[in-house]
């Protein structure tokens, strides 16, 4: 699978600030499809999987793009199926928002992703293999994200979907430790992905206002001469003379762009073995980055 819209990959960034997300490679407007139905249902099928059924769906899949421009349009129920491997969603699965109408906020809101679509149009039922969304969505769904409700079993009646053309990269932020820094060395942090999936460093979703790269010293001032992200590697060098320290330790936060298949990742370190580095994605517990490629779950629970 192939990561789409990753902001501020390949850039040399300026330590102790928060970076933003490049103008030159933010994402593209997002295309939302709407679907509408009157009733419809979500069930488990098996760990971490559900069949969403939606019933007597409108006969066409509206779509809009979102800000800066604004572009509608639709398309037969029949026409969004036929499309569905060529916009690139059996590789790349979307993510969707099933809003509920007249349930309570509490319970009217699930975050998916979706694979697999059918549709009967003698029936005008739609379905799909649909599986609790994990992590930040695109910038399509970013008015969902803060009220989304646990995925459950329902029965429902009149409902939307809202699926996102640019739901193949989730984002988690990542915080880096680094303890026993020399004066003029190189620490490096390798990044991969375990099958399934595609991971990459990144700055962060361009739509939050938390997105950047920030580092943070913990043993005064921050002699770094050099700090470079590509979409594999990190790489950090300290200056020769080392600000009067003899060792230095300093923490650096970014995020990390993975798709929605991904379930577990690979960080090693290439720095000297003297260096201890430590990783925790979210608000997970520390782990401990070795020379050796050390796996990492990405899919937080």
């Amino acid at each position: 699978m192939s990561l789409r819209a990753l902001p501020a990959l390949g850039l040399i960034l300026a330590v102790g600030l928060i970076a933003p997300a490049s103008a030159a490679s933010a994402p593209s407007p997002s295309l939302l499809f709407v679907q509408q139905a009157s009733s419809g249902t979500l069930e488990r099928t098996g760990k971490a999987e559900y069949r969403l059924t939606l019933r007597d769906v409108a006969p066409s899949v509206a779509s809009f793009t979102d800000r800066p421009s604004r572009k509608a349009g639709s398309e037969s129920s029949s026409t969004f199926v036929s499309k569905w491997a060529g916009r690139g969603f059996a590789k790349d699965a979307p993510n969707a928002a099933l809003v509920l109408d007249g349930e309570p906020k509490t319970r009217d809101l699930a975050m998916l992703t979706l694979s697999r679509p059918r549709y009967d149009a003698k029936t005008r039922e739609f379905s799909y293999v649909a599986r609790p969304l994990r992590g930040t969505p695109g910038s399509g769904l970013k008015d969902f994200t803060a009220r989304r409700d646990p995925v459950r079993e329902l029965r429902f009646g009149a409902a939307s979907l809202f699926i996102d053309d640019a739901g193949a990269t989730v984002y988690q932020p990542i915080t880096l430790q680094v303890f026993g820094a020399a004066p003029g060395q190189q620490i490096g942090v390798q990044l991969s992905a375990s099958l399934p999936g595609e991971i990459a460093w990144s700055t962060g979703p361009s739509f939050s206002e938390f997105a950047g790269l920030q580092v943070t010293s913990q043993t005064g001032s921050l002699p770094v001469v050099d700090l470079n992200v590509s979409s594999g590697r990190l790489t950090i060098t300290t200056s020769a003379t080392g600000g009067g320290w003899g060792t230095m330790s300093f923490t650096v936060q970014l995020y990390l762009a993975a798709t929605t298949d991904l379930d577990m990742f690979y960080l090693s370190s290439s720095s000297d073995p003297t260096v201890q580095i430590t990783a925790a994605i979210g608000n997970a517990v520390p782990q401990v980055v070795n020379q050796t490629q050390t796996l990492f779950p990405w899919q937080l629970r």
